[in-house]
């Protein structure tokens, strides 16, 4: 798949996590089609350095792990809303989504203090 065709998956799959997925904040889909995975997350309130330390995180762990980023997307303007595609196949599915509930709860017992 093409750089742009990665980068517009991105843009449309965090326009549609923000508009009609808020409520679940974050997750992963797998498309068929393209054989890649599409994290989004519709992060913390008032938490945003939160965010952005495991959003650091799950790089960290994708490329340790050799999985590479395609794109990365943010929606609307103020970059609530994030949607990362990885190249990383169904089978690779429940072990990023693991991956994506550690580093989240890392992330609530850090706000905890």
């Amino acid at each position: 798949m093409s750089a742009a065709k990665c980068r517009k998956l991105a843009r449309l799959a965090a326009w549609d996590a923000h508009k009609n997925h808020f409520a679940s904040r974050r997750g992963i889909w797998y498309f068929d089609d393209l054989d890649v995975l599409v994290l989004y997350n519709n992060p913390y309130k008032g938490f945003p350095a939160q965010r952005e330390k495991e959003l650091a995180r799950f790089r960290a762990k994708l490329a340790d792990e050799g999985i590479e980023e395609l794109a990365y997307a943010t929606y609307p303007s103020d970059g609530y809303t994030y949607a990362l595609v990885i190249n990383a196949a169904r089978d690779r599915e429940e072990t990023v989504a693991q991956w994506m509930i550690d580093l989240t709860l890392e992330s609530l017992r850090e706000m905890e203090g």
